[in-house]
């Protein structure tokens, strides 16, 4: 047990790595957590620990220390369920180098968690795709911030995107397999209530009469502040 720390509300250590040990210690020893920003290599079982002893979270940021392909049983769709089902306040979520796929997505999707969610960030994530992640973010109705780099999303989670979330403010899709339709449903004018940051993918995934459409000030006005990738 960690001593002294039963009223912690935010703790912030995103450059050392955290077990599972160290996990269930910090889960046991601080109940009423608010803000916690880990590196972890630890398995799901942790992550379930910590979140049932942690119900006041508002603010998870999670970043496995090894990619997924190295350590397939880190934060996993049995953890992301766990998070969905237990942290019913959270309004910023951010998992990183995951092996999170569709089916802990699906589980995140009918959360009641995402009523409150703002920000949600599922980078690193290379078995999420379009079978699920338009589904999820159609359910997202209230994010300022998405971010799905480095995924396997495509135009059809675009396209949700630009019917569903209309108060974005930041929006990251680089290297994902958004291309030429994508682009265009979100260029659509009124699609966003606010000024977005567009980060895309790097070309030829998006072709340079659709990337020249970012910089006519007729079509984009105000609306968009874009990130364009850099030429090949």
């Amino acid at each position: 047990m960690l001593q002294g720390m039963h009223s912690l509300e935010t703790l912030d250590l995103p450059r050392s790595v955290v077990g599972d040990f160290t996990l269930k210690s910090i889960a046991r020893s601080c109940p009423l957590l608010k803000r916690l920003t880990l590196t972890v290599q630890c398995t799901s079982g942790a992550i379930a620990e910590m979140v049932t002893s942690c119900p006041q979270l508002i603010a998870l940021s999670l970043t496995h220390s090894v990619t997924p392909a190295e350590s397939p049983k880190g934060i996993d769709d049995a953890a992301l369920a766990h998070i969905g089902r237990h942290c019913t306040s959270l309004n910023v979520l951010s998992l990183t180098h995951t092996s999170i796929g569709n089916t802990g997505a699906m589980a995140l999707a009918s959360s009641h968690m995402l009523r409150k969610l703002a920000y949600l960030q599922l980078c690193d994530c290379p078995d999420l795709d379009d079978a699920c992640a338009a589904f999820l973010v159609s359910n997202c109705t209230f994010l300022r911030g998405l971010g799905l780099q480095s995924t396997a999303v495509g135009n059809a989670t675009a396209l949700a995107i630009g019917q569903k979330c209309s108060n974005l403010e930041t929006l990251l899709l680089g290297n994902t397999r958004v291309s030429d339709p994508g682009v265009e449903a979100l260029l659509q004018r009124g699609t966003f209530k606010k000024q977005v940051y567009i980060e895309l993918p790097s070309s030829p995934t998006i072709s340079p009469a659709v990337l020249n459409k970012f910089k006519d000030p007729k079509l984009l006005g105000a609306i968009w502040c874009c990130k364009l990738p850099p030429k090949q």
